[in-house]
């Protein structure tokens, strides 16, 4: 069996004020957002975690938030970045509030009708265009490591849509029920690619 373990990085001032953060920005992370950081770190080491390797984001704000955790835990674990791990990319709508458009049609269909989103409004990605470049990096992961325990150090948009999807749950779905917190840890398995559980979602109680 591999096991998948997912963190979504800690929060960024982006987040805070409510921007776009996609695939092809950044913002610094929250000082507060360290120490979640290390307490997921913290977490883990206390449960006797141990993993055979971690993949991260190459973006900066998933990369330092993975590096934190791994620094608390007794292994030397060095990050394998995968370009796959990016957050979905928004085109021209990165970095702009999202209350600029408040009310538009595409907004709405980004939000809460991904089947019908075009991301031909600002030259971004489609949600399947998109998950598919995530599943292919998470299937590179799972052919390097196919009896392992991963630490996987990515987004929101990334962590919550693909581990929902592999255990059969359609886009329009997802979000009703919420993306994963900043800091969360989420954990899903599978012994053949094919057939996948999810026993964690968005756990957070560590952060208290």
């Amino acid at each position: 069996m591999t096991e998948f373990y997912f963190v979504r990085h800690g929060k960024t001032r982006f987040n805070l004020e409510r921007r776009f953060q996609g695939g092809q920005c950044d913002s610094p992370l929250l000082s507060e957002s360290l120490r979640d950081a290390k307490k997921v770190g913290d977490y883990f080491k206390a449960q006797g975690q141990n993993f055979d390797a971690w993949y991260t984001s190459p973006q900066k704000r998933a990369w330092q938030t993975g590096q934190v955790i791994v620094d608390q835990l007794t292994q030397d674990l060095v990050a394998q970045p995968l370009d796959g791990l990016r957050e979905i990319e928004f085109g021209t709508w990165d970095g702009q509030k999202l209350a600029d458009f408040a009310g538009t049609a595409d907004l709405k269909n980004y939000l809460e009708k991904p089947s019908q989103y075009d991301p031909a409004v600002n030259g971004g990605e489609s949600y399947p265009e998109f998950l598919a470049r995530a599943n292919a990096a998470l299937a590179e992961i799972y052919q390097q490591h196919p009896q392992g325990k991963v630490l996987i150090s990515a987004h929101a948009v990334l962590i919550s849509f693909l581990t929902k999807s592999k255990i059969g749950i359609n886009l329009d779905a997802v979000r009703p029920a919420g993306l994963v917190a900043n800091t969360s840890v989420t954990v899903l398995e599978t012994d053949n690619f094919e057939n996948f559980t999810m026993p964690v979602w968005n756990l957070t109680d560590f952060l208290k």
